[in-house]
């Protein structure tokens, strides 16, 4: 990877602890892709993107998954199935506008997407689509016991992903975000 992206905890400003991000590799981050799904986790890491955003003046893309099965048989399953799908995808866009209005409050370019499929492979097609130069997901911050019987969307993008993933915790909501001004050197 020619890129790195490094965050750590600095020194506290004000009373409060600030996150470091470093960019390495030389190229600035032009598309931040968010993914949104309605919950505290994803409006934290829609917040912590536009700060990465507005410090490094990029624009942000926020998309939310929507996913229906593709039912078999019965034509009375199939018009149900059809609806709730429309449903999902009006929520979806209620969703992703609500977070888009609040970020673009703060002054930073904003995409809205809501596409249809599975969250982690749509997330993953999509960065490699529209060439984003990071991918930003909330974390429920679970124990590994339950995201082994449930899974973690987290966990999952962050192998399958062709681009760099930033998982942001629920309990980062009130850390603002600072820019190293100068890019580190990656040491392989």
């Amino acid at each position: 990877m020619d890129r790195a992206l490094v965050a750590r905890r600095a020194w506290p400003v004000k009373g409060r602890a600030v996150d470091q991000v470093a960019f390495g590799g030389g190229a600035g981050v032009k598309r931040i892709l968010v993914g949104v799904d309605g919950s505290t986790e994803s409006h934290v890491a829609a917040n912590y993107a536009a700060d990465l955003a507005r410090a490094t003046g990029a624009r942000v893309i926020l998309a939310c998954a929507v996913f229906a099965p593709n039912p078999l048989g019965d034509p009375e399953l199939v018009a149900r199935t059809l609806v709730w799908e429309e449903e999902e995808h009006e929520r979806g866009e209620y969703l992703v506008w609500q977070v888009a209005a609040a970020v673009a409050q703060r002054g930073i370019a904003t995409e809205a997407l809501v596409v249809g499929g599975p969250a982690t492979g749509t997330l993953a097609q999509l960065a490699r689509d529209c060439d984003a130069d990071l991918v930003v997901v909330g974390h429920r911050e679970r124990s590994a016991l339950v995201r082994m019987f449930i899974g973690s969307l987290a966990d999952r993008l962050v192998e399958i992903c062709p681009k760099p993933v930033l998982v942001v915790c629920g309990s980062m909501a009130h850390r603002p975000v600072g820019i190293c001004p100068k890019p580190l050197q990656v040491v392989r």
